[in-house]
């Protein structure tokens, strides 16, 4: 799918197109897939990987889950943010009733 956005980042308005691939793998967790846990971060990696996280903190290697972007993308239907998300950003917020807010990847 082709997506074209407008993104307004520190006042500044860019026009970003780009190819989201929905058979793409991403990176959630057990707790997001099985517990119903809200999904409060995404990171879109410099790489183009993705991952959809919720509060849980700690998290290992064993709690990871990969599905496509298109199976995630209907799993809850409050991602629509990954549309306009460029690479190295990451979007965030408190709970899936706030508006999400972009920010740098912080390493």
């Amino acid at each position: 799918m082709e997506v074209a956005v407008s993104l307004i980042v520190e006042g500044f308005c860019f026009e970003i197109s780009y190819k989201m691939y929905l058979n793409q793998y991403v990176i959630t967790t057990r707790f997001v897939i099985y517990d119903n846990s809200e999904i409060i971060r995404i990171i879109h990696e410099e790489n183009g990987d993705w991952q959809f996280l919720g509060r849980e903190e700690n998290l290992e290697e064993s709690d990871a889950v990969v599905i496509s972007l298109g199976e995630m993308m209907d799993f809850d239907d409050s991602l629509s943010i990954v549309e306009s998300l460029p690479e190295g950003k990451q979007a965030l917020r408190t709970d899936k009733m706030s508006p999400w807010y972009i920010y740098d990847i912080v390493q």
